[in-house]
């Protein structure tokens, strides 16, 4: 997105959800390898697939708790600018929070 779009903290929000989308996609890559190889040792070699299993497993949950972090920045983004938009055309919304 555009810097011009934003004011300094919409980018620093954007830019750490690009990070965290990066690792995700890091993880997810990992993930993937690792079930295939989980895939291949549970033909072959079950010790090595009780192992491969905890590591998939690892991979799994790092992905889910990166996605809810990347959702969660989004909607906080996207909140920020709604915000913003009404206040630029005259309307508050006021928080009850």
């Amino acid at each position: 997105m555009s810097r011009d779009l934003f004011d300094k903290d919409l980018h620093e929000m954007d830019i750490r959800k690009k990070r965290l989308e990066d690792r995700q996609n890091e993880t997810l890559w990992d993930y993937h390898n690792n079930l295939m190889r989980l895939i291949d040792a549970k033909r072959t070699n079950g010790k090595e697939a009780t192992e491969l299993y905890s590591i998939v497993n690892d991979n799994l949950s790092k992905c889910i708790s990166l996605n809810r972090s990347i959702v969660d920045l989004a909607f906080e983004i996207a909140k920020k600018q709604l915000q913003e938009a009404f206040e630029k055309s005259g309307l508050v919304i006021k928080d009850e929070n």
